[in-house]
């Protein structure tokens, strides 16, 4: 630096002015360079430019390096730059605090659904990373494992999302709570507003704005209920569980119907359940025809595992006690795993309440399938035996031939709770066992008397002459006329229409050659015909023929000629 010749204020001052000068460039140094004349001079350099390159000129290799620098003539002249390679924008992640509110801790026993947690992920994943989210729906029967399907996926998945949010949607009230939680745990400027409505739509906001979040609407049964939560662009995934199976007002034509577990899922659960990992084979037996008899609904085996557990019980000796006690001792332990709110009993009360209200026809219907095989219920059964079945369904049905819709509008009610499940091909449909068990066990004794009577009534109205023509329809009734033969035997039934339809039922069954099958529905027939006519009545006659041609065909001979003996002897009376 140039100064006044007269003038030397010495190596601090110039060290000042220095880091003055560099101060004012805001340290782009493009005016000062150290140059030393030895090495022994470099602790004179100003502390300010000792890490800048400095220059010892009494060596050769020194001068050289001032003299390029002045002149500007680097020893090695730098590369020209390449083409760059296109980089991809990297996202913003906020890996110091993932907004996670998820209630449940992940369930140790959760068993199986291995195809259901896939066909979830490409229904959420199908559109891609870059579109919009189209809403998903787990649908199914209360107890089925819906919400602790959605707690596996959330815990499975929760690497790939920057924030999974849960909320409860089984009434508007707790989804204004949940959205004005969502707004406090994002952070939002608006959580502490006292209009909560602002909040709302704070939260609603951000889940229009941010990609790559979960968003779990819990219990939506009503799903015209999270209409007005939904953003409108959702840049993440959406994931009602619902027992309803109609969304068409969010867009989803193909819910992820859940079902009841297979034979090797619940068998596996209560051994994890019980903490039994090897058993002999009895136990392993115990335990298939317990899951059998429990449905294999989730809630049920998770209520008797909590028992056989707490109490230290086998497979066999709670079987044992579950024929004999039935719901009873089910009820005996809650639920502990998976944190069910309700027992078994408690889960689909509500629904039914809510089925009686919207529907007295709905609720009879219901209460007919109750006391049906649980499985293929065709429709033409409920259409065919509508009469007998009291004066509300009687009534809504009396159009059915002409107008078939009117049926489906009695089964809308059953099929939004997923109290049954439709068939479309087989036009048919199902109830789960245990629904069917807590319906019956939520009866007086009187009111089981009429709708087992009812029952046998409706299916002995809708079983057809048995003929080659007729065999069809025979085989979808028969399942719900052997269930007769239950009621029959149950409740000690012995009016004529009952000995008429196992007459039919063990007719049908006899052409067919299931003589095993057929032989006790014709011994009662034959009980129930001689008590409600007379020994000596001409369908007596029949019923001792139609099982003397049975016992022929099992080489009962002997047994064969009294039965004729006897029905000729009728005959000949009534021929006078």
């Amino acid at each position: 630096m140039r100064t006044k010749p007269e003038r030397v204020w010495g190596r601090k001052w110039e060290g000042a002015v220095i880091t003055q000068e560099l101060y004012d460039a805001e340290a782009d140094n493009r005016k000062f360079i150290p140059v030393v004349f030895s090495s022994e001079d470099l602790s004179r350099i100003p502390i300010v430019l000792r890490g800048v390159t400095h220059y010892q000129v009494d060596t050769e290799r020194g001068y050289k390096d001032l003299y390029r620098h002045l002149t500007n003539q680097p020893r090695v002249r730098k590369p020209d730059l390449g083409t760059p390679h296109s980089m991809p924008p990297m996202e913003r992640k906020q890996d110091f605090y993932k907004p996670w509110n998820v209630p449940h801790p992940r369930n140790p026993f959760f068993t199986g659904r291995k195809e259901i947690l896939m066909q979830l992920q490409a229904a959420l994943t199908s559109g891609g990373t870059a579109a919009l989210a189209q809403p998903q729906a787990i649908s199914g029967l209360g107890g089925i494992g819906k919400t602790q399907t959605a707690v596996e996926y959330a815990y499975r998945h929760q690497d790939e999302y920057q924030a999974v949010l849960w909320v409860r949607a089984d009434a508007r009230e707790a989804l204004v709570s949940g959205f004005v939680a969502l707004a406090d745990l994002l952070n939002l400027p608006e959580k502490d507003s006292q209009d909560q409505n602002l909040a709302i739509a704070a939260a609603k906001r951000w889940l229009d704005t941010n990609h790559h979040w979960l968003l779990v609407l819990d219990n939506a049964d009503n799903p015209r209920l999270v209409d007005d939560f939904l953003p409108l662009t959702p840049r993440g995934h959406i994931l009602l569980t619902s027992r309803a199976q109609v969304f068409d007002n969010l867009g989803i034509t193909k819910p992820i119907e859940l079902d009841d577990m297979t034979l090797d899922e619940a068998v596996e659960f209560l051994l994890r359940r019980t903490g039994r990992d090897e058993v002999d084979e009895a136990e392993t037996e115990g335990a298939k025809q317990l899951a059998e008899e429990l449905g294999y609904l989730p809630l049920a085996l998770e209520q008797a595992g909590a028992y056989i557990t707490k109490n230290r019980s086998s497979f066999r000796d709670y079987l044992a006690s579950y024929r004999r006690r039935g719901l009873e001792l089910l009820q005996r332990a809650r639920a502990v795993t998976g944190k069910y709110p309700e027992s078994l009993a408690t889960t689909w009360s509500l629904n039914f309440e809510q089925v009686a209200q919207t529907s007295t026809a709905a609720a009879d219907l219901l209460q007919f399938s109750a006391f049906l095989n649980p499985d293929k219920i065709p429709l033409e059964l409920i259409g065919l035996g509508a009469e007998e079945l009291g004066p509300a369904l009687s009534t809504a049905l009396a159009n059915f031939e002409g107008d078939p819709l009117v049926l489906d509008e009695v089964l809308e009610p059953l099929t939004q709770y997923s109290l049954i499940r439709r068939d479309l091909e087989s036009r048919a449909y199902d109830i789960h066992r245990l629904v069917q068990a807590v319906l019956v066990e939520g009866l007086d004794e009187v009111v089981r008397r009429q709708w087992a009577e009812r029952t046998v009534r409706a299916v002995g109205r809708a079983f057809p002459n048995v003929d080659f023509e007729a065999w069809p329809l025979c085989e979808r009734l028969l399942q719900h006329a052997q269930a007769c033969f239950h009621r029959v035997e149950q409740w000690g039934l012995e009016f004529v229409e009952a000995g008429g339809l196992l007459n039919g039922a063990g007719l049908y069954l006899s052409e067919r050659a299931r003589y095993s099958e057929a032989e006790p529905l014709y011994q009662r027939a034959l009980v129930i015909a001689e008590k409600a006519l007379g020994p000596d009545h001409p369908d007596v006659a029949t019923l001792l023929e139609n099982y003397a041609t049975l016992l022929r065909r099992v080489k009962r001979p002997a047994e064969a000629v009294r039965m004729e003996s006897r029905a000729k002897t009728i005959r000949a009376k009534h021929s006078r």
